[in-house]
């Protein structure tokens, strides 16, 4: 009886066994089925190495200085041109005279934000989704340059904000005319200018270039002569000069610049004198700049001062000193792909990607991998199989495989 016992005991724990392991295959082929997969596509993708840095802006600076007693107001902006004995900026009595000028200049500004709203006068054609991500930019701009204590162009930028406001307003039906705002500021600017000041002297522009309304010591101390001999102990040591109370602005030529920065010893050997580099900015107006090795002085230390000769300047790169910046290695580019969709199978790497209904492997051949993404060449024969251009690739799903089912 006990032996019968234990037979019924052992049966029924081979039944629950074989019931589990039902359950267990079970499930995970319900996991398989409807699990849905995650996807993503297959884009062009640009990716470079450098050495990341700060740079310091070395450039013809010629200060401008003046005597004239009164109140200033500046008919020329940060960063903007200049010609040789262009007026940069007028002479008033008393800072009500000057503050007319500036009215004058707001309502110009808001005359010609709003005429040209009015030129968009098709709401059909006004894509708003668009239109909601200016907004969205503008804002962030203008937030942005606020935060960081940037005020020089806080005016454009609150001007273009608010055009792009307007827009939208018209896009949505909240405002299909103008005219009579339009109307009301013609009619203020005209009583205001008839009314304006006239400044009793100016101050002019002694070259052309880009003029910069602030001085910060450095356009005696920093040269383009001097540059080039500097080393990293002796750029660290410069001290501003002062400047005179009497300095109102500098111009920039827009001749050849330089950008000096410090770098590892070992990783400066990767460079010689004449290479032709590209340095990456923060900059939205100069992203990339090419630019050509002038001078690699050797320090004391570990370190080794780089300087960099450039061609091309503009209002941005005017009227900073400092900027961070990465002095481009290696430039990469290629087709982008999760790392989770690069698999092995039989030996080869490829990927998964949804051909018609099915699942499909093809080879990649990986270029590098960047954080999250590797950057795969893409295929460029059509006859020939492999990965290509917004190809939607299997990121996540289980039991994939060659030929699968998937819709």
């Amino acid at each position: 009886m006990k032996d019968k016992k234990t037979r019924i005991s052992g049966s029924k724990i081979v039944t629950l066994l074989l019931v589990a392991v039902f359950l267990v295959y079970f499930i995970h082929q319900m996991i398989s089925i409807f699990m849905p997969l995650t996807t993503g596509t297959a884009v062009y993708y640009e990716a470079f190495d450098g050495i990341n840095t700060t740079g310091t802006i070395v450039r013809n600076e010629t200060l401008l200085a003046s005597d004239a007693q009164g109140v200033k107001y500046f008919v020329v902006g940060d960063g903007e041109k200049v010609s040789k004995d262009g007026v940069i900026a007028d002479i008033y009595e008393t800072q009500e005279q000057a503050q007319k000028r500036t009215d004058l200049k707001n309502l110009e500004k808001q005359i010609e934000s709003i005429s040209e709203v009015q030129a968009y006068n098709n709401t059909s054609a006004i894509d708003l989704d668009l239109l909601n991500g200016k907004i969205d930019e503008a804002l962030l701009s203008l937030m942005t340059s606020c935060r960081n204590g940037v005020y020089t162009d806080s005016e454009v930028k609150t001007q273009e904000l608010l055009k792009l406001l307007n827009r939208k307003k018209i896009a949505i039906g909240e405002e299909a005319d103008f005219s009579a705002a339009l109307a009301s500021l013609k009619s203020s600017y005209e009583s205001l200018k008839a009314s304006a000041p006239v400044a009793k002297n100016s101050i002019k522009s002694t070259l052309s270039g880009y003029f910069v309304s602030t001085a910060d010591g450095y356009e005696e101390v920093l040269t383009a002569q001097n540059i080039l001999s500097l080393t990293p102990e002796k750029m660290a040591a410069l001290e501003p000069g002062e400047v005179s109370q009497h300095i109102v602005g500098k111009i920039v030529s827009d001749y050849t610049w330089y950008v000096a920065c410090t770098v590892p010893l070992e990783k400066s050997a990767a460079f010689k004198v004449g290479d032709t580099v590209k340095l990456r900015t923060t900059l939205k107006s100069a992203t990339e700049i090419t630019s050509t090795v002038a001078a690699i002085n050797l320090g004391s230390d570990s370190d080794a001062l780089m300087v960099f000769a450039c061609q091309n300047m503009n209002g941005d790169l005017a009227t900073v000193r400092t900027l961070p910046l990465t002095i481009v290695t290696g430039e990469y580019e290629g087709l982008r792909v999760s790392n989770q969709a690069v698999r092995v199978v039989g030996g080869k790497t490829g990927v998964y990607v949804i051909s018609g209904m099915q699942a499909k492997f093809v080879e990649i051949e990986i270029i590098r991998t960047v954080g999250e993404f590797t950057l795969c060449k893409p295929n460029e024969d059509s006859s020939a199989s492999g990965l290509r251009l917004y190809d939607e690739v299997i990121e996540k799903g289980r039991n994939i495989y060659d030929g699968k089912i998937i819709r």
